[in-house]
């Protein structure tokens, strides 16, 4: 599996740099979700563990299912006491690393932990389009209220169109900036990866997402469909 290192600096630095639980105290809890090959499950299941396993990281649950042949998913629950970004990069370090894993997602439990109000704001930029919210400090994607489960990669496709409305992006220059490489020929790796983001958005906001053919795509937020009443 091809991991644009790029990418995984610049997100552990956006971690440190944003996140508001950096000095907190209190505890926050956060689900991790891990593709991998079948036959190495064992191995990435003992990754995972050791990932979610220290001084201020707790992990406390940990399931596994079938996703499509060949293919497991595990989902581990864990809680942490203090920095939030250790944890995640020892998730990116150790998991995301590991060849077998070919895709690794977070989220965090706000509504669990007792952080206060005050510090629930998010430093880093909250995009909104109606009822379509993408929070990048927190990784997470809602729909009018509903969460959305985007892949690490989806992730950082739709929060680089949404942080650059209404302008054209080539095939070629998403590649590099979500994906941190190069390549021309990888057209279709783009095209994938849009129309499962559609999909997943529904059928109200899966046209925010504007196709223009070879001239690559566009997040136009006026292409929302109205709610339905």
């Amino acid at each position: 599996m091809f991991f644009p290192t790029g990418l995984l600096q610049e997100t552990v630095e956006r971690l440190i740099a944003s996140a508001p639980y950096a000095a907190v105290n209190a505890p926050l809890h956060g689900v991790a979700h891990v593709m991998c090959d079948a036959l190495d499950e064992p191995r990435v299941r003992a990754r995972l563990t050791q990932a979610l396993t220290g001084p201020d990281v707790l992990l406390t649950e940990m399931s596994s299912r079938s996703e499509t042949p060949g293919h497991a998913l595990l989902e581990a629950a864990f809680a942490t006491r203090g920095p939030i970004t250790p944890a995640l990069s020892q998730l990116l370090s150790l998991v995301w690393l590991e060849p077998a894993v070919s895709d690794l997602h977070w989220h965090l439990d706000h509504q669990s932990s007792t952080v206060p109000d005050d510090a629930e704001s998010p430093h880093a930029p909250v995009h909104r389009a109606g009822g379509l919210v993408l929070d990048l400090e927190r990784r997470t994607v809602s729909v009018d209220g509903r969460p959305v489960k985007p892949t690490c990669m989806e992730f950082e496709l739709l929060a680089y169109l949404v942080t650059h409305p209404r302008r054209l992006h080539r095939h070629e220059q998403l590649m590099e900036m979500a994906w941190q490489r190069s390549a021309a020929d990888e057209k279709r790796t783009v095209d994938t990866h849009v129309a499962r983001l559609r999909r997943k958005l529904g059928s109200r906001y899966a046209a925010v997402l504007t196709d223009a053919g070879e001239a690559g795509y566009a997040f136009e937020p006026s292409k929302a469909a109205p709610r339905s009443p």
